[in-house]
């Protein structure tokens, strides 16, 4: 799949995960604990658990992301996300018709999946990548993360990914970029491995995170590994973010546009405006 990528000042609305969820909490804080429960349990990472306070966060970050994309909270599949966009534009809080599209088509098209990374260009700011689930392949513009990995081929990533306005988009920074493996043995051991496991976003969490010297509880004893198949934790030991990170990735680096907010002007008593 081909898709002509858009200039960044054509970047559409949608709102930060994080957001979504805390919101989300206020409102049903029981539905909120439910599904950190089924996080927990299918990631295996308690991350409320974990000692170090940066990768407690991203953790929490990483669970506030499937929760507004992924988790449905009635029989009719709404997200977060979905609820949380809409009282936002019901209530005339600054969002506007197209902005108010820009979120349902997120919620619509968005997907996170591991991919392998084919291409990506500095100039044009987009990346060809595979979908190791199922070797669809989708260009996807990537803004400043494609121009750091200019001339790649190879490595991968766990992010995700949508399709406002016709054009596949990064929802923010890669969660896990990995420059290793980079080759075709690697990209089919990777590939065989995930279509006979299928996970979901948290089991991906739990295999990839569960090996980070990080992963400690307060009393220094190991959080996680269950959730990685035995043929994959040799990978995923090695280095979840790649042997050279780059900076601004993980979950959050990119929060992405926000809806923009239109300015009320105040009436007054004569009816021109001024205050």
């Amino acid at each position: 799949m081909t898709v002509e990528c858009m200039s960044d000042d054509q970047s559409p609305a949608t709102l930060y995960s994080g957001d979504v969820a805390r919101l989300f909490k206020v409102a049903d804080k029981d539905e909120y604990k439910r599904a950190r429960r089924e996080f927990i349990r299918a990631s295996d990472i308690d991350f409320r658990q974990i000692a170090d306070v940066g990768l407690r966060a991203t953790m929490r970050c990483l669970f506030e992301e499937w929760f507004a994309y992924d988790r449905p909270v009635d029989e009719s599949g709404t997200t977060p996300f979905d609820i949380i966009a809409r009282a936002l534009f019901e209530r005339d809080d600054g969002v506007c018709d197209r902005e108010y599209e820009d979120f349902r088509e997120f919620s619509a098209t968005n997907f996170a999946a591991w991919f392998w990374i084919r291409d990506a260009s500095a100039s044009s700011h987009c990346m060809t990548v595979e979908n190791m689930a199922d070797g669809r392949d989708y260009e996807v513009y990537a803004g400043d993360f494609a121009a750091r990995c200019d001339g790649a081929r190879g490595g991968s990533m766990l992010v995700r990914i949508a399709r406002p306005r016709g054009t596949w988009r990064m929802c923010g920074n890669p969660s896990v970029f990995m420059r290793e493996p980079s080759d075709e043995d690697g990209h089919r051991f990777l590939s065989e491995i995930i279509r006979e496991w299928d996970p979901g976003f948290p089991e991906l969490v739990g295999a990839l995170f569960a090996p980070h010297p990080g992963m400690m509880r307060r009393d220094g004893t190991r959080i996680g590994g269950a959730a990685a198949p035995s043929a994959l934790r040799p990978v995923s030991v090695a280095t979840p973010y790649g042997d050279d990170p780059l900076p601004g990735t993980g979950p959050g680096a990119d929060r992405g546009p926000k809806p923009r907010r239109r300015r009320r002007r105040r009436s007054s008593a004569d009816g021109t405006g001024r205050r």
